[in-house]
């Protein structure tokens, strides 16, 4: 089922959204949502803390979050399912959590961006199950922002507090990344949190931890400048090496050469087959080590 055909369902009608808190990889599928909603003429208000979900339609955002190394999902609809008229996960890659899916009744839609989580989820009868790629696909970055050029691009791409902390922890490395990647045209993107798949490479600017002008997602004129802000900064390379599944997708919707590796699980392998390898030939996967 394509996305646009789901939410026509709701056109005209109030939906009450949970955005998931998150980096700058985040911002490009809440951006993705926000676009959407509007396209299809949806009426949406951002839940907020104590707000009544009794009856009403609720989407809670996209992303990975259902999963064993992350609470927040997980929590939210183990409180609201039962509040709900119908409560919509957007787009995610789901991880273990067989208590909740079992506890879960058919008001609940589980959406999956990949098909090893949408394996997982149909083992449970009680659930409605649906499969539609990653939100941020919906883009179209060339029509939706203006690309912008920078001769500084990496202070471009970094707020003020990243350029505070890369400053405090090592001014010399620092100085040495600002002339590195002036002129350069091949970008390493790795990971370097808990999800990384192997230690990063020297030169390496982990963009989606740099840039995010609202960590909470609910400000739809913040999420797209952070997504604008991406764009740009991607745009001005030719390659982009990386592990980050949404610097993956906004490098290959930009037409770029990626080479695209493994997170530390399945995630990024799975929906590089779902979505990616038939559609982005530039898109090269590299496997979980370099």
């Amino acid at each position: 089922m394509d996305i646009n055909q789901l939410l026509n369902d709701f056109k005209d009608k109030e939906v009450f959204y949970k955005a998931n808190p998150g980096n700058g990889g985040d911002a490009l599928i809440a951006h993705g949502a926000y676009t959407l909603f509007r396209k299809n003429g949806i009426i949406f208000r951002i839940i907020k803390p104590d707000m009544d979900l009794n009856e009403k339609v609720v989407f809670y955002a996209g992303g990975g979050n259902l999963n064993n190394l992350y609470s927040d999902c997980a929590e939210f609809i183990a409180e609201n399912h039962h509040k709900a008229n119908k409560l919509v996960l957007l787009p995610h890659t789901v991880v273990g959590n067989e208590e909740l899916l079992q506890s879960l009744d058919k008001n609940v839609y589980i959406i999956c961006r990949e098909r090893k989580s949408f394996e997982h989820v149909s083992k449970f009868k009680n659930l409605n199950v649906l499969l539609i790629e990653d939100l941020a696909f919906n883009i179209d970055p060339k029509n939706n922002f203006e690309l912008s050029k920078t001769n500084s691009r990496l202070l471009y791409l970094m707020n003020l507090k990243s350029i505070i902390t890369y400053l405090i922890k090592d001014f010399e490395k620092f100085k040495k990344l600002l002339k590195s990647y002036k002129r350069q045209k091949v970008l390493y993107a790795f990971r370097e949190d808990s999800e990384r798949s192997f230690e990063p490479p020297q030169g390496n600017i982990d963009v989606s931890a740099m840039v995010n002008l609202d960590g909470t997602m609910e400000n739809p004129q913040l999420v797209a400048k952070t997504a604008s802000i991406i764009f740009s900064f991607l745009d001005q390379f030719e390659e982009i090496y990386t592990n980050r599944l949404h610097i993956c997708i906004a490098s290959a919707l930009l037409d770029k050469t990626v080479y695209f590796y493994g997170n530390s699980y399945w995630k990024n392998e799975s929906v590089f087959e779902h979505s990616i390898k038939d559609r982005f030939k530039k898109v090269k996967w590299m496997g979980y080590e370099r």
